[in-house]
């Protein structure tokens, strides 16, 4: 009898094999702590790699909008969180035993997190200034306009309500992410875009966030 371990590892085989004849040489890297998640000592290795839009390498439903992709290569030891960087730069969703492809989640942002905390109020029980922690810097991740909208803070009549973002990181990200916790994108003109809902799975975190101040 042929087992479920011995089926998954010819199925890697042979993506590692269409992955070879086909695709091109990719980085593969694993981030460790909050620094910047693309860097020399995350470095595991090189390997061979097809990457497409989920409609060519899968009938699979996408999950992560725009931003979803499915590749061929040999995924042994790859973990959920794993980034590979060719002529873009993707993180590793999910990885089925035994499934035809991979499932990515192409990035187009460089992403760091803060966590926000409510100091001691001020003279006169005045509210305190938010402080800002760090807790990571320079992950790529998704940013994607959200059909979803948010009301201004303050709830008054003939408030707009704010254009939203949907956000896509990898589940190796480390802690939690929660409501009213800070992103910054971007690098020549950054913005910061606060948390609105954060859902993490085995697969990664899907953020909805409003631009900070808008």
């Amino acid at each position: 009898m042929v087992s479920g371990a011995s089926i998954a590892a010819k199925v890697n085989y042979g993506l590692g094999i269409s992955g070879l004849k086909a695709g091109f040489p990719v980085q593969w890297y694993r981030p460790s702590g909050g620094g910047p998640a693309i860097a020399a000592g995350n470095l595991q290795g090189v390997v061979n790699a097809i990457v497409a839009p989920a409609a060519n390498l899968s009938a699979a439903a996408g999950q992560w909008g725009k931003g979803d992709r499915f590749a061929a290569f040999d995924p042994t030891g790859f973990v959920a969180g794993d980034y590979i960087v060719g002529s873009d730069t993707l993180f590793v969703a999910e990885i089925v035993p035994g499934a035809a492809a991979v499932r990515l989640v192409l990035c187009n942002e460089m992403l760091s997190w803060s966590k926000m905390s409510d100091p001691p109020p001020g003279p006169g029980f005045r509210p305190g200034v938010r402080v800002a922690t760090s807790v990571v810097t320079g992950w790529p991740g998704w940013v994607q306009p959200s059909d979803k909208k948010s009301p201004g803070e303050m709830h008054l009549p003939g408030a707009v309500d704010m254009p939203s973002v949907m956000v896509f990181l990898p589940a190796s990200i480390p802690g939690q992410i929660l409501r009213g916790d800070q992103l910054r994108s971007g690098e020549a003109l950054p913005v910061t875009y606060t948390v609105e809902s954060a859902i993490y799975s085995p697969n990664g975190w899907q953020i909805i966030a409003i631009r900070a101040g808008a």
